[in-house]
Order: C-alpha cells, then structure tokens, then sequence
C-alpha cells in the first residue's frame, strides 16, 4: 500500500457564526457515524457478460482491445442507504459490477460519471457509454463501483450537482454497500481502492479522495487516483467562465447548478429573483428527471448570464461575501493533501470544463507539498468529449503501476510472493537501492518506471542482496515492481534523491 487518503465533507452554510461550528460538527457526526444494519435496500440483476462478449462491445465502439479482459461479469442496480446534504436519511442508487470469480482476491474501484440530469441516463440504467467502463474494468478484475449520486437513477429528488459533499457521501455509501454484497456473496477483495471520474466524475473523484482520507481512517485505504477533465476550480474558472460575456457552449452547467443549490444554500427566495422571463418558468421544468443536460442547454441563452437578472448579477458581481459566492468556494475540491499517487488528466482544447481547472489544482496540490500528485496533458487538440477516450485508456495504464493481481485458480490463492521474503532499503536512496531477496522454485525479476508509467530500467534478482544501481535515474519518486516468474506482482514506491 502506498499511503492512506481520507478527507471530509464541506461544512454546511449557515449565516449565524456561533452556529457554524456546531453545525459543522453535527453535520460530520450524522454523515459518517450513522449507522445502517443493512445498507442495501435493494439489489437487481441487469445482465451478465462473458470477457468476449466485453471485447465484441469494445470492438464495435471502436475502442482498442488492450484491456486483457478475463473475467466473466455480473451486472446490478443498488438501491442503498446514504444522507442527503443535511444529513437526514435518504436512498441512493448505482452500478455494481462483479467478476464472476470466487477464488480471486480483487481490487475496487469507483467510476464517478460526467454530468447528466435525467435519471434514467445514470449508470444503473446503463446509460450512455460510462456503464462500459465499469463492466471492463471488472473484466480485467476489479469489483467496481458507479455511483449514480444523489436525486439520479432511482434517487428520489433532485439531483445536486456538482455538490461535492453529498458526491462523496454517495460514493463512499456506495462503496460501503458493494463492500457488505461482496462480504454475503464471498467475492474476495485485496484492501486496494482505485478512484476515477471524468468531467463532473473528475470533480467527484477529488472530492470523495479528500473524504476517504481526512475523515475515514481505517475504514477505506486510496491507492491511487485519476479524476479527468473536471471542474476543480468553482470559485474560480469555472464561475469566470460561465458568467463571461462570450457565448459558452455548455450554459446549462449553470442553470442545473444554481437551480439545484437552492434547496441547500438558500441562493433566492424565488425563482423570479434569480432568472428573469422566460427562464424563471422554462428551466425549472427541465429538472424534473426527464430531461437530458442538451435540454437545459437549448432552453438557455448561449452567453448564460443574460438569463439571470440584473439584481442578482449585481449581488455576485460586487459582494464576495454573497451566498453564491460562498457556496462556490465551499465546493472547489483542490485544496488538500493528498496521500496517494494522484494523476490529474485533461486535453488543453476543452471548452466545456476550461482545463485551466487542472492547472490550478495541481499546483496547489503541489504547493501543499505533494509530491505524487501529477497531471498530463493527454492530447491539446482535443474537446472535452472527444478526450474521454484517451483519458480513460491513460488512467487504466496508471492504475497498473500499483495494482496487486493474485496468481490464482478455481483451486485457490496462488501466492507466491508471500513465501518469498523481500526487503527493499534504503528508501529514500541516493546511489544505490538493495533488494534483499530470499525464495525458492521461483525466479524473480524487477523493473523501475517512472510516474508516467515508462519502464526506466530492468532488474534480474538473485538471491540474496541485490545492490542495484540508481546512478542512470533522475530525483524523483518511481515504482518498483517486482514479479516472479508464474506472473504474480508486488508494488513498491521508491524516492531517488541525489
């Protein structure tokens, strides 16, 4: 494992600050303590998938097969227990997907969506494409998640968008509900935890790492996460640009934004106050379930402050201490530490989530002093659809890097790396690193790669000490794996200082 990562949900608004802190509090103590005797309401079978037929849909959306699918899935909708943004008790529901492997132990993962504001388009209905995601990571053996978040799917209400509080108490009672189906069903897990998400999913997967890691220690352990092309900055970036005077092709972002804050932040008393005719009348239809982001986005006018009214600009523009204003800054996801290799993706050509917003975010992540957060560019000439693709494909490879796969059969565990005994030091290490290596039958070999996921040198283990040269490699941090010969890996997290 290479570090622990838990963090916690943003404090509710309340205007009276004496109030605040004991709200703060009493909003921790009911989200996270509260206890279900049995999480899952409700859990329905959709489908199941052979690994082929995984590769043939792969195949026909174009995609290429270099996955390695082996296992043969299940598919579910979970109905579970979770809480809403103030804390009263609530149902959510998501997508379970399963290998069909009761021998193996596996890793989670959690897929987090992009926007979508009716219900039926979630993940639990098999909406769109991000369902196939989740059925070929579990594919390639892992037991995944997707969330479809609150008010989605089978969620009653309205959806909250972009709340990060109620996105990482979704996820993370999601997790817990998966947990105790495996636990009843005997589908083994590693005790790794892999978070991604794309667009508003970018934005969920920071905001549900923060919380694992500062509020849930012990309970789940991070090992690495990949949020993509989200919308870190909502104080920042995104507000500029969607209240900018320049036509921005996703106005709707805002409307669904405003529209289902109310309800939690108090931003108007009316919906009259907030958006002038005929907004005031056409948009909150829009929001009832039924109807598609594209919806909101048509009814709106493409420079999407000229459907707010004059008043209601003016409050934002000139008093930085408004409501919205606060409730935006409370919802950036980008101020924190995390503990765990952190790749922030994007492509520079997006114009519906400005990639702006991962610039901000790792450096301030950076600036709080970590030093396995890192971003890439996946490719600069790609809009924000069109980069998903590759993102994902780019997450998959860095996720191999400190993914634990058990040699195993219908038999049973097949371990034997822990029969070996292996000792990596020192760590940091300047010159030289030792592998002290001692195990029998089996050959062993090892390779450094950088954060990137580039092979950066091979090793071959002897028995014994093995002093292995680092006088070829930059400062940095690197990945040793180390993998015998029937395939079985083991994952190390290396400093090289000069």
């Amino acid at each position: 494992m290479l570090g622990k990562c838990y963090q916690g949900i943003f404090p509710y608004l309340i205007q009276i600050k004496i109030m605040k802190k004991i709200a703060v509090l009493s909003l921790f103590v009911l989200s996270f303590t509260v206890s279900f005797s049995q999480r899952i309401v409700n859990k329905i079978w959709l489908k199941t998938f052979t690994a082929q037929q995984i590769d043939s849909i792969l195949s026909a959306n174009g995609v290429p097969n270099i996955f390695g699918n082996t296992y043969d899935i299940d598919v579910y909708r979970l109905i579970y227990n979770t809480v809403s943004y103030d804390s009263t008790a609530i149902t959510a529901s998501g997508m379970m997907v399963v290998p069909r492997n009761k021998s193996c132990k596996f890793p989670m993962a959690v897929y987090h969506h992009g926007t979508e504001s009716a219900k039926t388009e979630a993940p639990s209905y098999l909406g769109g494409q991000e369902p196939v995601i989740g059925m070929v990571m579990a594919s390639i053996g892992y037991v995944v998640a997707e969330p479809d978040y609150l008010g989605l799917g089978d969620g009653p209400g309205l959806h909250p968008y972009q709340h990060a509080q109620t996105e990482a108490s979704a996820s993370i009672d999601m997790l817990r509900s998966v947990r105790e189906y495996c636990d009843s069903a005997g589908i083994r897990r590693n005790g790794q935890l892999f978070l991604m998400g794309y667009s508003q999913g970018g934005h969920a997967c920071m905001a549900t790492h923060r919380t694992i890691q500062n509020q849930l220690h012990g309970e789940f352990n991070v090992t690495a996460a990949v949020p993509m092309s989200g919308a870190y900055d909502m104080s920042g970036v995104m507000i500029n640009t969607m209240l900018s005077d320049t036509p921005y092709s996703q106005p709707g972002y805002l409307a669904d934004l405003i529209i289902s804050w109310n309800p939690i932040y108090h931003l108007y008393d009316s919906i009259q106050q907030a958006f002038v005719a005929p907004y005031d009348t056409t948009l909150p239809r829009l929001l009832d379930g039924n109807h598609g982001i594209n919806y909101l986005n048509n009814a709106m006018p493409s420079v999407a402050k000229h459907a707010f009214t004059a008043g209601e600009l003016d409050t934002f523009v000139n008093n930085p201490n408004s409501r919205a204003r606060k409730a935006l800054k409370e919802n950036d996801v980008f101020d924190w530490l995390p503990l765990c290799p952190v790749k922030i993706l994007f492509c520079k050509a997006d114009q519906y989530v400005p990639y702006m917003n991962s610039v901000v975010a790792i450096n301030k992540l950076r600036q709080n002093g970590c030093t396995l957060c890192d971003t890439l560019d996946v490719d600069p000439s790609l809009n924000h659809v069109p980069c998903a693709q590759p993102a994902i494909l780019k997450a998959k490879q860095f996720f191999d890097l400190f993914r634990s796969i058990d040699s195993c059969n219908a038999l049973g565990i097949n371990d034997p790396l822990s029969n070996a005994i292996i000792s990596v030091y020192p760590n940091p290490a300047k010159e030289k690193l030792n592998i002290e290596a001692y195990f029998s039958d089996l050959s062993f070999t090892a390779a450094f790669y950088d954060m990137e996921g580039r092979k950066v040198q091979d090793i071959a283990l002897n028995n014994g000490i093995n002093i292995i040269s680092l006088s070829d490699m930059n400062t940095g941090v690197y990945i040793l794996k180390i993998t015998d010969s029937n395939g079985t890996s083991r994952i190390s997290k290396v400093t090289v200082t000069k």
